[in-house]
């Protein structure tokens, strides 16, 4: 597969980093997605980058939301990603970070409606660095359009993959291989030692070549 490829220009530690999930997170006084549309919703909601965990859901029907809802950062690790900003590790987290529902086969709308409005709102935000978190399987395929067009727009961008047949297929440029469930993609709940090794190596593979795939280390 061709894979679009987006470089660097300057250090991580000047780098304004945003995140996106396709694991339905939202903020949980915005609308939930609509899981009862059969095509599936392809909206997008955006994740201010001071929103607390107990602030955050998830609402998703293609996987078991349980370890999601008690700790949201195994599919949206928002605190992990502002503490490497307090530490100098990047430069700052996007105040768009966005929240996907990744349970949709048919891309025809995410491909013509959100993802244009996604790129368009972290361009504004002069975001250069995009961190990809999947859910379950169809939502590999999802966000692996969003990571194509990040890259097209020149945002670099890593994603983890559980299933990377799925992203090989797709052609998304760098992926992390995780030997986690679907549904828990950075890991058991509040195992944030585990979550906070997946983010720093996401920032890593941002350094290599499009067509990357490297697998996640415990000890690093």
């Amino acid at each position: 597969n061709d894979q679009p490829e987006a470089a660097l220009t300057k250090p991580l530690r000047n780098c304004k980093v945003a995140l996106l999930t396709s694991a339905g997170a939202h903020v949980k006084s915005d609308t939930p997605f609509d899981v009862d549309n059969p095509a599936g919703d392809h909206t997008y909601r955006v994740i201010p980058s001071d929103t607390e965990e107990e602030d955050l859901t998830v609402t998703h029907i293609y996987y078991d939301t349980k370890h999601a809802k008690i700790d949201p950062s195994i599919v949206f690790p928002l605190k992990q990603l502002n503490a490497l900003a307090e530490d100098g590790v990047i430069g700052s987290v996007a105040d768009v970070n966005i929240g996907l529902n990744g349970g949709i086969l048919d891309t025809k709308l995410v491909e013509i409606e959100s993802i244009p409005k996604v790129v368009e709102r972290l361009k504004e935000e002069n975001v250069d660095v995009a961190l990809l978190v999947p859910g379950w399987g169809a939502c590999h395929n999802v966000l692996g359009l969003y990571a194509r067009a990040l890259e097209k727009a020149g945002i670099v961008t890593a994603m983890i993959t559980i299933l990377p047949d799925i992203t090989e297929k797709v052609g998304v440029p760098r992926t992390l291989r995780v030997p986690f469930k679907l549904g828990r993609p950075c890991g058991e709940p509040f195992d944030f030692d585990t979550r906070e090794k997946v983010v720093t190596q996401l920032l890593q593979l941002l350094k290599q070549p499009a067509g990357t795939m490297i697998d996640y280390k415990e000890e690093v």
